[in-house]
C-alpha cells in the first residue's frame, strides 16, 4: 500500500469513529446544499526547470453537508478552477497551455449548537486535484493528472429568512504532485524509515448560498 493511500485510509477510519451516527442523534440529522462562487490563487512550485504556477481564477463548485450528531457535519467539496500553467525562468513567465483543476474532497465539520442558528465551523478534508490540459498542442501534453490533496476548510454563516443561508469561506488547499519513501536498517541502530514530499498551496475565498434540508 503506498503512503498516500495510507493516509486516505487513516483519514476515512477517524472520520467514521468520529461521527458515526448513533440512535441518539438521529432527530439531528440535516442536510446541507450549497453552490459555491470565488476567487483561487497561488500554485507555485519550484523544479528543476524553473517555477511552475497556476494564476488566480474564479472558482466554482458545491458543498455538501449531512449532520450525524449534534455539532458534528460529514462535508463533501467540489469546486473547479479554469486557468493556465506557467513556467519561469530568468525572471520571465511562458505560458505553456491551459488546464483545468478540479478538487474533490471529504471530511468532517464540527460545530457549536449553542453558539446560535448559524454557527461559525471549520473543517479538514483530504481527497484529491484533477489536473486536465485543455491544449492538446503545447508542451505540457494532454494526460490528466491525479494528486493527493487536503483542505482546511472555514467560515461563517449569516441567515437569509428562516430556510436561506449565505457562508462567507475561507479555504487553504495543498497539493502533493510527488512524494517517496526509503527504509534502511543498521546494526545495532535498528532501522528508520524517510519520507519526502514536494506539493504547492493555494488560497480560495467563497460566498455559498446554503439550503438547509430536513427538521434538526
Amino acid at each position: 500500500m503506498t503512503i498516500r493511500r495510507k493516509i486516505i485510509a487513516a483519514a476515512a477510519v477517524a472520520l467514521a469513529a468520529t461521527f458515526a451516527p448513533s440512535k441518539a442523534s438521529a432527530q439531528f440529522h440535516q442536510l446541507e446544499l450549497s453552490p459555491t462562487v470565488g476567487y483561487l490563487f497561488g500554485g507555485k512550485l519550484p523544479t528543476s526547470e524553473g517555477e511552475l504556477s497556476i494564476p488566480a481564477a474564479l472558482s466554482f463548485g458545491a458543498m455538501g453537508s449531512v449532520r450525524l450528531r449534534p455539532g458534528g457535519f460529514l462535508e463533501l467539496i467540489y469546486l473547479r478552477q479554469h486557468s493556465e500553467l506557467r513556467l519561469r525562468q530568468g525572471g520571465f513567465y511562458e505560458q505553456q497551455g491551459e488546464l483545468l483543476c478540479s478538487y474533490w474532497l471529504i471530511g468532517g465539520r464540527p460545530e457549536a449548537p449553542k453558539l446560535g442558528r448559524a454557527p461559525p465551523g471549520a473543517s479538514l478534508l483530504f481527497g484529491a486535484t484533477h489536473v486536465r490540459p485543455q491544449d492538446t498542442n503545447d508542451a505540457i501534453g494532454d494526460q490528466s493528472i491525479w494528486n493527493f490533496a487536503g483542505m482546511f476548510n472555514a467560515g461563517i454563516k449569516i441567515p437569509l429568512g428562516d430556510r436561506l443561508m449565505a457562508q462567507l469561506l475561507g479555504r487553504i488547499i495543498y497539493t502533493s504532485v510527488w512524494n517517496s519513501s526509503t527504509w534502511w536498517c543498521g546494526i545495532p541502530g535498528g532501522c528508520a524509515v524517510g519520507v519526502s514530499s514536494n506539493g504547492y498551496f493555494q488560497g480560495d475565498f467563497s460566498a455559498a448560498l446554503t439550503i438547509p434540508l430536513g427538521g434538526v
